[in-house]
């Protein structure tokens, strides 16, 4: 008998379907552990990597890097950081940075870990540090804190070198303002100088000024002394003449020649008195400004012929000569001036040759003159007298002088007619000079603008004003 096969169970078919499930399931936890596996061995090997890049960073980076408690306890450092402290890494740590901070920064670096811990965030400070047998050195902190620790992480980079270029350049500006200011000094010190010089020149001028001023104060006291007496002398002589020889008139019997002499010298007193009245009120007149021009026709020839003729008899008397030397036309001569200023310059010219001359000759002359843009008439009184010494020849025209205050007594005169004949040339728009030699004579010039009497009045007013 054949045994037939029995049909499967329903029971274990589902088991065996359970179990099919089942190590599938495992196979595939199994390949996901597989590859977390892997994952977190790569991961591994990257933290590896990066730890020992963090190493390498952090003991080999430029900068020193610290771990410090909240009291600047040193927990770890890399090798920059015991660089700047002058020491092994491992004798440092556990040390308190601290130490190594400079008494006045030392406030500073407690104020910088009291912020960190306290305000939770990045401060920043500079310290000066004093490495273990180094010289002290300028550094800027900068820290943070660790999350949920009291330590913190603090980065110190030397900046010495920065410190000391800072402090050159400040120095350096210093210097600069300094040599501004000594520069500015020394300008001021200049013009101090200048303005001492200036006021020792004003000092010196003064001085001078003053000195002459004394000398002209001193020498018009002996002007005034001079021609006081002088005045006096002038005033008594001709006054006792003819007082005396009135009383002798008077008072005697005397002959008709007598009679006649006393009159003349009574009259020649008088003319002297007169004369001296005269200059006195001309000199008044020209430092009162009152003196003016009054110009008329003038003929020069015989204004000279005049004056010759007028002096002719006493030039003879002393037994002497008078000339003239004239080189105008009858046209030239007629001129445009004041003819009673050309008269009295010529007149005391004259009197002051005939008063110094005991011999020889007087010779009045006149030229025209050309050579200028303006023409001009040259007048000139020459004589064979006593001469003026060199000395004297700057002050000849000055008011109340004469030739040499020794001649006052030896010649009679005030010592005033050369200065008022120099006042009415200047008033004519000219000049006056002379040229002398002792014991041969003396020749006196003045020069007066030429006016031809074509010309109008009102050039030779505008020239002459």
């Amino acid at each position: 008998m054949l045994l037939q096969k029995s049909p499967p169970r329903p029971d274990l078919k589902n088991a065996d379907e359970k179990a099919q499930e089942l190590i599938l399931e495992l196979e595939l936890h199994q390949i996901e552990l597989e590859l977390q596996n892997e994952e977190l061995r790569m991961a591994q090997e990257k933290a590896e990597l990066f730890a020992d890049r963090y190493i390498e960073f952090f003991d080999f980076a430029p900068f020193g890097y610290y771990e410090f408690t909240d009291k600047g306890e040193i927990l770890e450092l890399n090798l920059r950081g015991a660089e700047l402290l002058g020491g092994d890494r491992s004798s440092l740590k556990k040390s308190c940075f601290g130490f190594f901070v400079t008494e006045d920064t030392k406030q500073t670096f407690n104020l910088f870990l009291e912020k960190i811990f306290q305000e939770r965030k990045k401060v920043k400070c500079e310290l000066i540090l004093t490495p273990h047998n180094g010289e002290p050195i300028y550094v800027f902190l900068s820290g943070i804190p660790i999350y949920k620790t009291q330590h913190c992480i603090v980065n110190v980079v030397d900046i010495t070198q920065n410190k000391i270029a800072q402090n050159l350049l400040i120095a350096n500006k210093e210097l600069a303002f300094q040599n501004e200011e000594k520069e500015k000094r020394a300008a001021e010190l200049v013009i101090a100088n200048k303005e001492l010089a200036f006021q020792n020149e004003e000092k010196e001028k003064r001085a001078a000024e003053l000195i002459v001023a004394k000398e002209k104060a001193q020498e018009n006291d002996r002007l005034k002394s001079a021609f006081l007496a002088n005045m006096s002398h002038e005033i008594r002589t001709p006054m006792n003449a003819i007082l005396g020889f009135s009383d002798l008139l008077k008072n005697f019997e005397v002959t008709g020649e007598q009679s006649e002499q006393y009159i003349s010298l009574i009259e020649q007193g008088g003319e002297r008195l007169l004369n001296l009245i005269n200059d006195l009120v001309e000199i008044s007149r020209i430092e009162s400004g009152q003196m003016e021009l009054v110009l008329s026709k003038c003929n020069i020839r015989e204004q000279v012929e005049f004056i010759y003729n007028l002096f002719s008899s006493e030039v003879t008397r002393k037994g002497m000569q008078i000339f003239i030397h004239g080189e105008l036309t009858a046209y030239e001569s007629n001129v445009m001036t004041d003819r009673e200023k050309i008269y009295e310059i010529l007149t005391n010219l004259v009197k002051n040759a005939i008063k110094y001359s005991d011999h020889g000759s007087i010779e009045i002359g006149y030229r025209l003159r050309r050579e200028h843009h303006h023409p001009e008439l040259i007048f000139y009184v020459k004589d064979t007298g006593i001469g003026i010494l060199p000395e004297n020849i700057k002050f000849i025209f000055d008011r109340f002088r004469q030739g040499s205050e020794s001649n006052t007594r030896s010649y009679e005169g005030a010592g005033l007619g050369l200065s008022i004949s120099k006042a009415y040339v200047e008033m004519l728009g000219g000049r006056i000079w002379v040229k002398s030699e002792i014991k041969r004579g003396s020749t006196f010039y003045f020069a007066i603008p030429y006016f031809p009497m074509v010309r109008t009045l009102c050039p030779l007013s505008s020239h002459l004003s």
